[in-house]
């Protein structure tokens, strides 16, 4: 568990650092608020209350729910038939891919930083994947994963909130 917390917190730490000092003083971020913002009233969820149990939602299961699929399932079934490093890298792939759809909402088709940032979601798909492989069990890619969706939510509400 200590690998998953550590790698969480690098991960997550990252995300929040780049966001407080590239993105945010560059600007790149207002789109993002401004889309994020009318998604959660969208929702009628646009205080911050909701926005943390949306939170402690999404970090507790939903990362748990993608570990389940991307790295018990689709990790692990690729892995039966191909190389590790080949699974790794097509789950990872997988995974990055439906996270696009998400980026794009937010900093739409057009722009670098979805790509970039789906790229790191890839990177993070690889960790875990590894995570997965070298433990022989899901918890430690979980912890990790929650931590980092702890911090994607981190930035939300600096975001809005703040």
């Amino acid at each position: 568990m200590l690998i998953g917390l550590a790698t969480g917190l690098a991960m997550g730490g990252s995300i929040i650092a780049i966001h407080q000092f590239i993105l945010a003083p560059l600007g790149i971020m207002e789109p993002v608020k401004i889309a994020a913002k009318q998604k959660l009233q969208g929702f009628g969820a646009d205080s911050p209350f909701v926005l943390l149990g949306i939170a402690i939602f999404y970090a507790a299961f939903h990362s748990g729910f993608e570990e389940l699929y991307w790295r018990g399932f689709v990790f692990k079934g690729l892995n039966e038939h191909f190389s590790m490093p080949v699974s790794v890298v097509c789950s990872s792939l997988g995974f990055m891919s439906h996270h696009v759809i998400v980026l794009a909402k937010y900093f739409g088709y057009g722009s670098i930083f979805t790509y970039v940032s789906a790229l790191g979601v890839a990177i993070g798909g690889a960790i875990w994947a590894v995570l997965f492989v070298h433990y022989g069990k899901l918890t430690p890619s979980w912890l990790s994963h929650a931590i980092v969706d702890g911090a994607i939510f981190a930035v939300g509400f600096l975001l809005l909130f703040r």
